[in-house]
């Protein structure tokens, strides 16, 4: 594990320099994993330490309600939690803001405006951006990511069925075949269908990321998915190069024609990783031990999308492993904060995946176990309406 004094010197005298003055816990993001270190740090830590959060956004969103939201099955307050609000509630500063690099040895965060914000200790959970190699030259083409984006591919649907004189069937277009942009684009279909419009949607792929995982599953789970999908096109293993003019060509020379089109093409971390000299991965993920700490400052951690790991484990981008980090970090940054030795995050072998299909029906799988159906379904709402509703009490 790493020493509080196995880091540079610089780092050791700023340390020394900040006296017996209170401290201060910088958390960059509001991701949920910053939202659980909130709610659950011991009052007796908060005694000891000025918190704050800054976030670019008023509200954070959980990616678990965001093809619901797109149906207009769950509102804005449903799958959204205010940051102001949640931050007063639980004795917290707020400052919103955007963080664009930060000094990990002379310790500040440094926000769009010129401003900077000193701290003792900085953790970050900015989650992730969309990752793409398309030229794009379309203003009809809408990324998953930021979540907030949902909203905009909404309304441009419901301007194109509002328009249906002037178009008969709405072609959407999907990049990206993995559980997101299968989630997505089903939203995406039930919208513009509950509107009595006809859609035309196309799945484009380099690879069948969430068709080949259906493989090791039992033959009837694979039968009711493929028959959900009967109407769909899938363009795989022919991956996009461009869009333009309301067209996506493919590797192949083949073009698609589009109303909309939406990127789930994976995910990249972000820039002020790689620019404040701490160690990132190849997509700029910032990389961190078996305790959520980075692995050149001891002070400096970080949780869910915006991070990898350094162990011989992986740890998959989603909601699941960002939740149960949160308890290692919380944990973590008062034992580190009090000169305790740390805990380390363990990720669990299997996780419970339940993807939101079309018409109310969802796929569950648990390791080789699956089940497609009304009941999945039922349970991921049961599921996302209790976690949302516990973060907020």
């Amino acid at each position: 594990m790493i020493k509080r004094n196995s880091f540079s010197d610089m780092e050791q005298r700023n340390s020394e320099k900040v006296g017996a003055q209170m401290e201060t816990l910088v958390l960059v993001g509001g991701g949920h994993a910053h939202l659980y270190v909130i709610k659950n740090l011991k009052s007796s830590t908060k005694a000891r330490l000025q918190v704050i959060l800054i976030s670019t956004m008023d509200k954070q969103y959980y990616s678990g309600m965001a093809s619901g939201s797109l149906e207009g099955y769950y509102s804005e307050d449903d799958m959204s939690v205010d940051l102001m609000d949640y931050c007063k509630k639980h004795q917290v500063k707020f400052i919103k803001n955007t963080v664009i690099s930060f000094n990990p040895d002379s310790k500040y965060v440094l926000l769009s405006d010129g401003s900077t914000v000193a701290y003792h200790y900085v953790s970050f959970n900015v989650g992730s951006i969309t990752k793409t190699n398309l030229s794009i030259k379309d203003s009809n083409c809408f990324f998953v990511k930021p979540l907030t984006s949902i909203y905009d591919i909404r309304t441009k649907i419901m301007d194109l069925c509002e328009n249906h004189n002037r178009v008969n069937i709405i072609k959407i277009v999907v990049v990206g075949t993995g559980a997101a942009g299968i989630e997505i684009g089903l939203a995406a279909k039930t919208l513009a269908e509950s509107k009595q419009m006809k859609v035309n949607l196309t799945f484009v792929g380099a690879s069948a990321e969430f068709i080949n995982g259906l493989q090791t599953q039992p033959k009837t789970t694979r039968i009711k998915t493929y028959r959900i999908w009967q109407d769909i096109n899938w363009e795989l293993k022919d991956p996009g190069i461009e869009i333009n003019r309301n067209k996506i060509l493919l590797q192949s020379g083949k073009k698609i024609q589009f109303d909309i089109s939406i990127l789930a093409t994976g995910v990249s971390g972000s820039e002020l990783f790689k620019q404040s000299g701490t160690k990132t991965d190849d997509n700029h993920f910032m990389v961190v031990n078996e305790y959520l700490q980075n692995v050149r400052y001891s002070t400096v951690f970080g949780a869910g999308d915006c991070v990898s790991f350094d162990t011989p484990f992986n740890v998959p981008k989603n909601g699941v492993y960002a939740i149960k980090e949160a308890k290692v970090l919380v944990k973590n940054l008062e034992l580190f904060i009090s000169g305790k030795p740390l805990i380390a995050f363990k990720p669990q072998k299997h996780f419970l995946s339940i993807i939101a299909l079309q018409e109310g029906l969802a796929i569950l799988v648990y390791n080789h176990f699956s089940w497609v159906g009304k009941m999945p379904f039922h349970i991921k709402e049961w599921i996302d309406r209790n976690y949302m509703k516990r973060l907020k009490r």
